[in-house]
């Protein structure tokens, strides 16, 4: 068993999979999004857009040829610097008396038209369609205005292509920045599985050292045993009563090193089984615990200079007992 509890090793991979989970939802979510949007009517929108901008420049276009001393070719020039956009002004008996694109004296009668219709009418016209001139799709507003006292209407026009050209590079750009989120979702769901995982790893790699060193310290007392035990056998068959003496309190101290090893990994097992079910107490000697503790820790106490002494005040005839777990005893 690790150093973390089987319930806290759960609860460190039920964190793990919660942090994957959420950046996958976020990303799902991002992706979702973005399809949503790629399949959402957003020309239309953008068309909505360009007919609000097209009647901006055509309310702009109506001051300039009633309020100034311009031509309709002059106004349409100047109102047309975007490429895109296309200004035409129309007499009110249809007649094209300035394009911004293409010569107005060979353009046909544009009275039929129906944005030019309903501007000679007085009130603002939109269509949709394919000209009949260069033969490209246009938006088309046109709004009522005048030319030196006489109605006229003046139309303002650019090509559907440019509107679905900034919608695919709306599109695009959503779907460049959805990459850039997903990445990063990736990269923080890499961070924090190694930063969840860390103290794991980190407490796993202290139980194994201290399981090591514990191996390798247990050695020593274990193998002083055996060897001081054979030297007090051979003493006393040679009758040396002062190194029967010699070693047998040197083979306490290694059995006091010994218990007080054994101590630490069990220790290391009641922190391992904090969360294990409380087991069953007992009734046990207390003067015996407290002797075997204080055994435990003389030699420790010894090499570090500490006085320790114990002093048991209970009669021989009697005995102490408390309710104990074996685990704690």
């Amino acid at each position: 068993m690790g150093l973390l509890g089987l319930e806290d090793r759960a609860k460190a991979a039920g964190w793990r999979k919660w942090l994957i989970g959420s950046y996958i939802f976020i990303a799902v979510v991002l992706a979702a999004l973005w399809i949503v949007s790629l399949l959402s009517p957003i020309d239309d929108v953008e068309e909505s857009q360009q007919y609000d901008n097209l009647t901006a420049v055509a309310n702009a276009g109506d001051v300039l040829l009633q309020r100034s001393d311009l031509t309709p070719d002059e106004v349409a020039n100047r109102l047309c610097n975007d490429d895109q956009l296309r200004v035409t002004v129309i007499g009110k008996d249809g007649t094209v008396m300035a394009d911004s694109k293409s010569d107005a004296n060979a353009m046909e009668n544009h009275a039929s038209r129906p944005e030019v219709e309903a501007a000679l009418s007085g009130k603002s016209g939109t269509d949709k369609r394919m000209s009949q001139t260069d033969g490209v799709e246009y938006l088309y507003l046109a709004v009522p205005s005048m030319y030196q006292g006489q109605d006229c209407a003046l139309r303002v026009s650019m090509p559907v292509s440019s509107v679905h050209s900034i919608t695919q590079t709306y599109r695009t750009i959503s779907l460049i920045l959805l990459l850039i989120a997903i990445v990063l979702a990736v990269l923080a769901s890499m961070f924090s599985f190694r930063q969840v995982s860390k103290p794991v790893n980190q407490l796993e790699r202290v139980r194994t050292d201290f399981v090591a060193n514990a191996s390798h310290e247990l050695k020593t007392p274990v193998a002083g045993i055996a060897l001081l035990s054979e030297s007090i056998e051979r003493a006393n068959a040679d009758g040396d009563t002062e190194h029967v003496a010699l070693f047998s309190s040197r083979l306490k101290k290694e059995t006091q090193r010994l218990q007080a090893l054994i101590v630490e990994l069990i220790d290391l097992s009641r922190l391992e089984n904090q969360e294990a079910p409380k087991r069953t107490r007992e009734w046990c000697d207390i003067a015996s615990v407290v002797s075997t503790a204080f055994d435990s820790r003389t030699t420790e106490a010894e090499d570090k200079g500490i006085d320790f002494e114990y002093v048991c005040n209970i009669p021989d005839n009697e005995v102490c007992r408390v309710a104990i777990s074996p685990a704690n005893a």
